[in-house]
């Protein structure tokens, strides 16, 4: 009953926000230590291509009724853009660059998240 579902969620989008939070605990992202190093954040990477990977077929089930570009995709998108963001964030030291921490942790998590779309949905990974 909805009733029930209530009980669990607020609604629709707190449920997908859920799903994607279990996800990052497999990659483990909220367990990001203190100081993260350039070798650190590989693995971060290599966690989260072994979630898209192990999860691949499911990923394209998904996205055979659903726009990547659509509502459920954005949401998985900025979900895990934000933890990303989180991580290069308070993790790295950046007064060497000269620019803006927030600016260097955009673009680096968006980068990590246009690799991962290009391989899995432009190249179909099983």
């Amino acid at each position: 009953p909805r009733a029930t579902f209530y009980n669990y969620f607020d609604d629709k989008y707190d449920l997908l926000n859920y799903c994607w939070y279990v996800i990052a605990q497999e990659i483990q992202v909220d367990q990001a230590p203190e100081a993260v190093s350039n070798k650190s954040l590989i693995i971060y990477f290599d966690r989260l291509y072994d979630v898209f990977k192990s999860h691949a077929q499911l990923l394209n089930n998904i996205l055979q009724y659903n726009d990547f570009s659509g509502q459920l995709g954005n949401s998985f998108i900025n979900y895990f853009k934000n933890k990303m963001q989180e991580i290069f964030t308070t993790s790295i030291d950046y007064s060497k660059l000269g620019l803006p921490v927030e600016l260097v942790a955009d673009h680096c998590s968006e980068t990590v998240i246009l690799v991962l779309k290009w391989i899995f949905l432009k190249h179909q990974v099983a």
